[in-house]
């Protein structure tokens, strides 16, 4: 069989379980790929269909992985980045111009040029407002573009950022380049937005320490390179984290879990990379001058145990949190409504006879009664889903704006693309006529060419055969007077047989004898002709005296019709071949 890579396993041992004699498998490798990785790669892919369970099984994994998590909350951040920079540029130019710029497609860059302005030490209100200041903007089509190019401009010639990434302080445990955690604190973020990425932080810090807890169980090969798992609390969660964090770098950049190095050498010159090398050095030295015993693995399975009732727990206080907020949301809502509709439909107590009615105006409160009305807890309640409803009128107006220029945006676009499509069929029209065009005349110059190499064919063959001008004028001379001669011979044998048709048959003896009598005469002329010694002259047959004669009582003498012509004397036209006969114009008709 023939294959490569690409193959899945399933394939590849249906094909090599099905043959008689022998099972072959020839497989065609890319530029220096091995016959063990393309193994390795049929054997690790499968396209067998999964069963509910463990497709079910599968999602779980996926949603639960922690590079997963990760990036989720990368997501979540740069969504709130967009939000930050809202505020910003509300507070720098205005909030006419944070609506209009936050609708434009490069918005999510002006947000990133802002971060990484903070990341160099800058006020990002400042930088913006300098930025905007610069030149003018009116005839900008993209003007979050060109606030982002000017404040990258400014940021070239400085150094390294104040605080790198990777030396960041860690934030509940998790290190900044996994998930930044300076947005929890920031006031230029709803505080719903914080609290949003705060949870999602700290259930990743958990999760790192239960993988943590998990390799100190399973020891991978490239754990050695940590060395033996300290038995120090302290160091052992050192080593926990550190293992960690490695992992986390070679799930990202998709190391093989075979490979031993903790660090493999392709991944040097890389920030973070180095950095975790440093720790992961300092831990095996400290491991080898280490003279504490070695944990026991009940030891390692009592951590690891502990680290997932945790990671458990802040799962379920997650989904609890977001199932109590949807609640309470949903209390609030449907308590404001009960409300409005008691207060629209509660009827007037009836008054009953002998009982005396107070007048509403006339009725008092007390203090104390007032201070029960002023507290009331509906009152706060509604209250709270009078702010929420706010914030959430805020959000869904910014929204729908945003959306709204998105689809501006993506209505423009559509029409320059429109217009280029347009344009490039105009131009390949354009281009196909004049190509049509040059075909046409090309066509014709060569049909010209041909015309003309037919013409001078024909005339060197002419020329070829009538060599000499005297001799081809003679020679038409004579075939004009030739097809004179045959024309009036035509005439005569037609006269003669209306003449023969006439005579009767009393006179056919007659007719005989005149005819026997032209012929003696005929032959006495030829004898004659041969006694004076025309050697040049042929005998006449019987027929041709016939047609002599006949040519006499037409009044044209044979003889004389010969000698003008400077031919024989009989009526034979020149004994040179006529020219052929051919289709169009390349031959002469006879």
């Amino acid at each position: 069989m023939l294959g490569d890579a690409t193959m899945s396993r399933e394939d590849a041992y249906t094909a090599l379980s099905r043959g008689k004699e022998s099972n072959r498998l020839y497989l065609a490798l890319d530029d220096a790929a091995t016959v063990p990785d393309a193994l390795e790669q049929i054997a690790a892919r499968s396209e067998r269909m999964l069963s509910a369970h463990e497709t079910i099984r599968l999602e779980q994994d996926r949603v639960e992985d922690l590079v997963t998590l990760i990036d989720q909350h990368a997501d979540v951040a740069t969504r709130a980045d967009e939000i930050r920079a809202g505020t910003i540029v509300t507070k720098a130019l205005g909030a006419d111009v944070a609506t209009s710029l936050e609708g434009q497609e490069s918005w999510g860059a002006l947000a990133a040029s802002l971060r990484h302005a903070e990341d160099y030490g800058h006020d990002p209100i400042a930088t913006l407002q300098d930025a905007y200041k610069q030149r003018e903007l009116g005839t900008a089509d993209d003007v979050p573009a060109v606030l982002h190019w000017r404040i990258e401009q400014a940021l070239e010639g400085i150094g390294q950022p104040t605080v790198l990434l990777v030396d960041r302080e860690p934030v509940d445990g998790v290190p900044a380049w996994i998930a930044d955690g300076r947005q929890h604190q920031d006031e230029l973020l709803p505080a719903e937005w914080r609290d949003h990425l705060a949870e999602r932080h700290h259930y990743i810090g958990v999760r790192l320490r239960e993988r943590g807890a998990h390799l100190a169980l399973e020891q991978p090969t490239w754990t050695q390179d940590l060395g033996q798992l300290p038995s120090e609390p302290w160091r052992m969660f050192d080593w926990h984290g550190t293992a960690a964090e490695v992992d986390v770098l070679r799930t990202k950049y998709r190391i093989d879990p075979s490979e031993p190095q903790a660090i493999p050498d392709k991944l040097r010159g890389n920030p973070v990379a180095d950095r975790l090398q440093e720790r992961v050095t300092a831990l095996h030295k400290a491991a080898a001058l280490s003279t504490a015993p070695e944990v026991t693995e009940s030891t390692r399975e009592h951590y690891a145990a502990h680290a997932a009732e945790q990671s458990a727990a802040a799962r379920t206080a997650l989904v609890s949190a977001s199932q109590a907020i949807q609640q309470a949301t949903s209390t609030a809502v449907a308590t404001a409504t009960d409300v409005v509709a008691e207060t629209t439909t509660k009827p007037a107590p009836a008054t009953t006879a002998g009982t005396e009615t107070t007048p509403v105006a006339g009725a008092s409160l007390s203090t104390g009664q007032e201070g029960t009305i002023m507290s009331d807890p509906l009152d706060e309640t509604l209250e709270r889903v009078g702010r929420q409803a706010a914030r959430a009128g805020q959000t869904v107006v910014s929204e729908i704006a945003r959306q709204a220029q998105r689809a501006a945006d993506e209505r423009r676009r559509q029409l320059q693309e429109t217009q280029r499509k347009a344009d490039r069929e105009r131009d390949f029209a354009v281009r196909e006529a004049q190509r049509k065009t040059d075909r046409q005349h090309e066509q014709a110059e060569r049909d010209a060419q041909r015309e003309a190499a037919r013409e001078q064919e024909r005339n060197d063959r002419l020329a070829l055969r009538y060599s000499n001008p005297e001799q081809r004028d003679g020679d038409a001379a004579a075939l004009a007077e030739g097809a004179v001669l045959g024309a009036a011979a035509s005439a005569a044998v037609e006269s003669q047989t209306d003449a023969d048709a006439a005579i009767s048959s009393d006179g056919r003896d007659e007719t005989a004898a005149e005819t026997a009598s032209i012929a003696d005469e005929g032959q006495t002329d030829a004898n004659a002709i041969s006694a004076t010694g025309n050697a040049g002259e042929a005998q006449y047959d019987e027929f041709e005296l016939r047609d002599r004669e006949m040519l006499r009582q037409a009044g044209i003498d044979p003889d004389e019709v010969s000698t003008s012509a400077n031919a024989d004397s009989s009526l034979t036209l020149d004994s040179s071949p006529a020219p052929d006969l051919s289709r169009g114009d390349d031959g002469l008709e006879r």
